[in-house]
């Protein structure tokens, strides 16, 4: 199938730098793969020479491009502006915490002050740190004293925790330089914290340091290696294990969790106490809040659309639960939280928010009235503070927050982000796409009001499908971009997420992942038509997931899409699992460790179906060079195996991120060069001309 030309971007001949192929023939269950570029997987010199090469050659393509500078002096404009969030209380005492920046500055600094109208204080400013370094975690004590906070390097998601003295300006000795920390949850009265780690290497087999996630406690004032572990497993690798304070500091809660599944403990605090089991079996999703002799639990179990329970802290087994708040049809419940005394609740219908009151009791009280169509959250204490903070964002709405008044049922706004902009000729609308088995899907539409619906509209179609993870209403200077340079976005509520409720997520996993390609490309169509765009005008862009969504589509429907954007992405699904963390997806994909998944991941694996002379859409797949989530490698092969296989004058590319992880770089002026390169070259291709 042949792709059309566009006016811009046309090459006759693509002088790639030269790739060695070396054949290594693998036989599973029967079936003989060949793969000439399986050299590429190690991180050799002979790779790194030909990752410059590579890199080379693509910014000589695009940094040239006018759309380079239109997008990256646009994206400065967005993205630089004085801004102060509104300070924060810490639980107990009067001390703050707010973040500011300038428009000079490339990093939020974070400050605190002693009370609300005290002088601020600096408390970590990332920007004297070398560009490569990361802000990767902050968390203050329950009084504010101490600030425990974690520098990575290029992304690499390993943190080095150091603790700052805030009354005495001053770090302890304290520094963990343990394996992928994460998740710091401070003792009472300052005595420590937990968090959750990873074994140090050297301590497992290589590459075991991957796994064996568990809880720890760190007492201040003693060596990382006196940590003690608390919570985790000795046979199962894959479980990621946290261990937190509840709000009130009454009770240590742990949870061992496993591909969106659960389980639940409890003791009293500060106590050697056996772990009280809540729940066991990993039969669902389960998130807690204890409030006095209550707990709250928040849960899909036998429930797609989530429901509420409270159980009893003296009889908390599971025959002993009370349903609270039930499950509501096409109304998924997305958080809830107990502030000053009343529940609140996270609703998502249609892919966008809807927040409710209830009292403890479970009767309802009232809804919330948000600004509009968008998304939005909401914290507050339980009974330390009353005040109550809700997040919100749409499409063309950039994230406020405000304080509600329970009393008065009123939102006054306290903070919005101030970035100038003028969104009046855009209009959003949602329609629903029928895929391929017949099931409707949701889509967003942002276009330019009174759009012609002529065929001729470059279209960027962007989707993720996975990890239950929900495409909602937000500001995005991307999407702003696209429709500033004459653009329609469209944002598909693929199967695979989170919109549709627990059984939405399952319709798009293991067997079942054709159904998230089959509703993308569903979309596609879609837009081709009702007149929104045609082929050679419709732009597809992916990352992480999204990147195996791109990856698969384009390889499935070439002829579909002029222009492909595939960032940090899983390409090779029979050896994915085999790479760093990548084993603890199989609850999402299945591995090739089984016959029959081995089977249904070879039908879309998109490295594995690449064809030799198949005319495939220009394509630009990015890589980031400590991707601590996704193997580089599979970038790397793909890049090869198109240029090696592709029959069209469109181009293949693959753009190398230094110094970045799976999110990219740490800076916002090296952000800002990625952005624009990346979606430069999208824009080039379906012909779109540097707005004046």
């Amino acid at each position: 199938m042949h792709s059309v030309s566009a006016p811009i971007a046309h090459y006759e001949v693509m002088p790639y730098p030269v790739t060695e192929k070396l054949r290594v023939d693998e036989t599973l269950y029967g079936t003989t793969l060949s793969d000439h570029f399986r050299w590429l997987e190690e991180p050799s010199e002979k790779t790194t020479e030909w990752l410059s090469q590579q890199q080379q050659f693509t910014l000589q393509e695009i940094e040239a491009m006018p759309h380079v500078k239109w997008l990256t002096e646009r994206w400065d404009t967005l993205s630089r502006y004085n801004d102060s969030t509104p300070p924060m209380p810490c639980k107990e005492g009067t001390r703050h915490f707010f973040r500011c920046k300038t428009k000079e500055q490339d990093r939020w600094v974070y400050y605190t002050q002693k009370t609300k109208e005290a002088k601020p204080e600096i408390c970590v400013d990332p920007n004297g740190w070398p560009k490569e370094h990361f802000l990767d975690l902050i968390s203050a004590s329950h009084d504010g004293r101490y600030v425990a906070y974690g520098v990575s390097e290029g992304g690499n998601e390993n943190p080095v925790i150091r603790i700052l003295d805030l009354e005495t300006g001053n770090h302890l000795p304290d520094t963990l330089d343990g394996w992928k920390i994460r998740s710091i949850s401070w003792c009472p009265e300052n005595a420590g914290f937990f968090y959750s780690a990873h074994p140090l290497k050297g301590t497992v087999p290589e590459g075991e340091e991957h796994y064996w996630n568990s809880a720890y406690y760190h007492k201040l004032g003693t060596l990382r290696c006196d940590d003690k572990k608390v919570f985790g497993s000795n046979t199962d690798k894959a479980c990621y294990h946290t261990a937190y304070v509840t709000e009130d500091t009454l009770h240590e809660v742990f949870s061992c969790s496993k591909h969106r599944k659960n389980e639940v403990y409890f003791r009293r605090n500060n106590t050697d106490e056996p772990l009280t089991p809540l729940v066991k079996g990993f039969l669902g999703s389960y998130s807690v809040e204890f409030y006095k002799d209550q707990i709250y639990i928040l849960t899909d179990e036998q429930a797609d659309m989530q429901q509420i329970f409270v159980a009893s802290l003296e009889t908390p087994e599971r025959e002993k639960w009370t349903l609270l708040v039930p499950e509501k049809e096409k109304s998924k419940i997305t958080q809830c939280k107990i502030i000053d005394g009343r529940l609140f609740v996270n609703r998502l219908e249609n892919a966008y928010t809807r927040i409710e009151i209830y009292d403890l009791k479970g009767n309802f009280l009232r809804e919330v009235s948000l600004p509009g169509i968008g998304s939005a959250s909401f914290s507050g204490y339980q009974e330390a503070r009353p005040e109550v903070r809700i997040s919100y964002s749409s499409f063309f709405h950039p994230t406020e927050t405000f304080e509600y008044d329970f009393a008065n049922d009123t939102l006054t706004s306290i903070h919005r982000t101030p970035i100038e902009v003028d969104t009046s000729r855009f209009e959003t609308q949602q329609v629903r796409v029928t895929s391929k088995d017949g099931t409707a899907v949701t889509m967003f539409l942002l276009a330019k009001k009174n759009l012609v619906l002529d065929g001729s509209n470059p279209t960027y179609l962007t989707g993720y499908g996975g990890f239950q993870h929900s495409e909602t209403p937000g500001f995005s200077s991307t999407y702003l971009l696209w429709l500033e340079a004459g653009g329609v976005v469209a944002i598909p509520n693929l199967r695979g997420g989170g919109e549709y409720g627990r059984g939405w997520h399952e319709a798009g996993i293991k067997e079942k992942k054709q159904n998230v390609f089959d509703d993308f490309i569903a979309s596609a169509e879609y837009l081709i038509a009702e007149k929104y765009t045609s082929p050679n005008k419709l732009a597809i862009q992916g990352g992480s997931n999204g990147g195996l969504l791109v990856g698969a589509v384009m390889t499935q429907r070439p002829d579909l899409f002029r222009a492909v954007l595939c960032a940090v992405p899983l390409l090779d699904m029979i050896h994915y699992h085999k790479w760093g963390l990548a084993k603890i997806w199989e609850g999402e994909y299945g591995t090739s460790e089984s016959q029959e998944a081995f089977r249904y991941l070879l039908k879309y694996s998109p490295y594995h179906n690449v064809k030799d002379g198949t005319h495939y859409p220009a394509t630009m797949i990015t890589v980031g060079e400590n991707d601590a989530r996704v193997n580089p490698c599979h970038a790397r092969k793909m890049v090869a195996r198109l240029q090696e296989a592709n029959a069209s004058s469109h181009p293949i590319l693959l753009y190398h991120q230094a110094a970045s992880g799976h999110s990219g770089a740490a800076t916002l002026t090296d952000r800002i060069k990625q952005y624009a390169l990346q979606h430069a070259f999208l824009m080039s291709q379906l012909g779109i001309l540097v707005p004046p």
